[in-house]
């Protein structure tokens, strides 16, 4: 099985577990609640954060990033969903605000 490391998580060699990674949270932290504000579209989001605070993402990955349940506390295998121990980024209502934006941008109503 093909393991992803997650862009602000580590694993935990000492004790098998996963960890937040303490530099880049606050940054895809920060990348969730503005999205969740409805007030930015992908690219506007991106310039936001890179100008900001000179996190650099480039917009694909802020998709991945947006998309992923795992920073939700969430993981998927195979096509169940299961509540993770790791800790999460995001709330779970941010989380599904995420996704309902991202939805209507995909359809092109935002």
């Amino acid at each position: 099985m093909k393991t992803t490391r997650r862009a602000n998580y580590r694993n935990d060699l000492v004790k098998p577990s996963i960890q937040l990674d303490r530099k880049i949270a606050p940054h895809l932290r920060r990348i969730f609640e503005l999205y969740s504000t409805g007030e930015f579209t992908l690219s506007g989001l991106r310039h936001e954060v890179e100008g900001n605070s000179g996190f650099r993402i480039s917009k694909a990955r802020l998709v991945q990033v947006l998309r992923n349940p795992f920073y939700a506390g969430r993981l998927i295998c195979g096509k169940h969903e299961y509540k993770g121990r790791h800790p999460r980024i995001v709330e779970g209502r941010t989380y599904a605000k995420v996704q309902r934006i991202l939805n209507h941008e995909k359809c092109g109503l935002h």
